[in-house]
């Protein structure tokens, strides 16, 4: 199963089937991370940047996953378990989107057990501190009614379908082995990550909340999520020591009219090809419907150039990922096939290495030389060694601005056009300049309001050196490229459809 719009051989063997369909309620608003007084900020970006902050994350190199990635990724998994079992590489679209349903609730069902967890602890100290009984056997009873509901819930889920519960073990498996060997993370994720150190009394984070000034500019920006954001907003609160009875509590919850997009700008500015209006006419499509305008089309086109751009960008904060490097394995075309694509990801499995690792490796011993260090002359990758090589130029080209560029902001505008005369220089022509340019000023806009942020917290704070083998401006580059992709994930576009 591959892409079936001018991305079907880039992507090679990590194909998705444009039939699959994502809710189309997911409207994400973004606004600056920047703490603007009487102006709301979107959760999922506070969590993200607080992820971040804290170090939360595996390590300093995850990066997150957009909805068109955890659904490529999660129907690579499955085709490869087809295949593993004997039978074609493909995945049913119905069955990749009942998965996508098993790992929402999973998670969902694990971040409000700690929500619960945590709410009772807190009520107890309450009632403890007020010289209150202990609650009653009742307040017990339906506490823990509440809690099995919620389990029952997520155990009936999907129990209908084809896929039994071992088949979906195998699958989510890979899934996760596969997002822990890429330094991946989807957007939920995050949220258990986040919640888990918040709920954890002696944490940093729950610590600094307890007198952070800014909790009630938060406000949920996933449709689809809007309990569950509801829910930590409201965790927020209480470590935050807002006093709120249970009465209060109701009349100040957030109600489901009020949800609007925060305001603020969207930020990154990602291509949009169709109004929130709009997607509603093709989600009951089996298949994905051709473009019927030349502005639909240019707009298709404008979409896979920022994907492209991303994907770049994405190499150069963590290298391990897959899905980054097959995006832009051939664009601009280095003679790199599918099959080159298939060789590599080979030699990595054999040598316990990433695929940019073992690239780098291969490419290292060819240029050494000799019988102790040249690959083996029957390596199947020695055809495409020139295309390998190009593809490392470029990538270790934009690796040496982002540490050597003595200015920030000259740094993310040499990264940003040097992809950009890559791609326009591209010998088949499919990238011409009146396509790309406009691409490339939109995400060094994007770039460039987030180096206004951070130079605005360096500002509060001394510079301060580092031992972690990279230049300070090296590091707060990255850290740039990293708020830009969590922030280009958040963003919906027809390519998450």
């Amino acid at each position: 199963v591959f892409f079936v719009i001018e991305r079907s051989l880039h992507f090679c063997s990590l194909g998705w089937d444009l039939s699959l369909q994502t809710s189309p309620e997911i409207c994400i608003s973004i606004m600056s991370v920047s703490e603007i007084p009487g102006k709301h900020i979107a959760l999922s970006v506070f969590v993200l940047k607080n992820c971040r902050e804290f170090k939360l994350f595996p390590n300093e190199r995850t990066t997150l996953l957009s909805q068109a990635d955890d659904l490529q990724i999660l129907q690579y998994c499955l085709a490869s378990y087809n295949k593993k079992m004997g039978n074609d590489f493909e995945a049913i679209s119905k069955d990749v989107l009942d998965l996508l349903e098993v790992i929402k609730q999973s998670t969902i069902h694990t971040i409000e057990q700690e929500i619960l967890k945590f709410q009772c602890e807190y009520d107890q100290e309450k009632n403890d501190k007020k010289g209150s009984p202990l609650n009653t056997e009742e307040e017990n009873a339906i506490s823990k009614d509440d809690q099995i509901n919620s389990v029952s819930e997520y155990k009936n889920l999907s129990t209908d379908n084809i896929l039994t519960p071992d088949f979906r073990t195998s699958v989510l498996n890979l899934y996760s082995e596969y997002k822990q060997s890429s330094n991946h993370c989807s957007i939920l994720d995050a949220y258990v990550n986040f919640i888990k150190s918040l709920t954890n009394k002696s944490s940093e984070l729950h610590l600094t909340f307890k007198t952070c000034d800014d909790i009630h500019q938060l406000k949920p920006d996933i449709e689809d999520y809007f309990t569950l954001q509801t829910k930590v907003i409201q965790v927020l609160k209480r470590i935050n020591k807002a006093e709120i009875s249970h009465h209060d509590s109701k009349s100040n919850a957030i109600a489901p009219h009020d949800l609007s997009p925060c305001i603020g700008q969207l930020t990154p500015t990602t291509p949009r090809i169709q109004k929130s209006n709009d997607v509603n006419s093709t989600l009951n499509c089996g298949t994905p419907k051709t473009p019927c305008s030349q502005s639909h089309k240019t707009a298709l086109q404008k979409l896979l150039v920022h994907d492209i751009f991303r994907s770049y960008l994405h190499l150069l904060v963590n290298s391990r990922s897959q899905l980054a490097l097959a995006r832009v394995f051939n664009i601009p075309d280095r003679g790199l096939d599918h099959l080159a694509f298939t060789h590599l990801k080979h030699e990595a499995s054999d040598f316990g290495l990433s695929m940019y690792q073992t690239l780098s490796s291969y490419m290292v011993r060819m240029q050494l030389g000799g019988s102790g260090y040249a690959p083996k002359s029957d390596s199947p990758l020695l055809v495409y060694v020139k295309g390998l090589g190009l593809l490392l130029e470029l990538t270790q080209k934009l690796q040496t601005v982002i540490e050597e560029e003595p200015k920030l902001r000259a740094a993310c505008r040499r990264v940003v056009n040097i992809i950009k005369i890559n791609l326009i220089r591209c010998s088949s022509g499919k990238f011409p300049r009146q396509l790309v340019e406009p691409v490339s000023e939109s995400i060094y806009e994007s770039l460039e309001e987030i180096i206004n942020e951070v130079e605005d917290s360096l500002k509060k704070s001394p510079e301060k050196t580092t031992n972690r083998g990279s230049t300070l401006l090296g590091l707060l580059c990255v850290q740039v490229i990293h708020y830009f992709l969590d922030r280009s994930s958040l963003s919906p576009t027809e390519l998450d459809l």
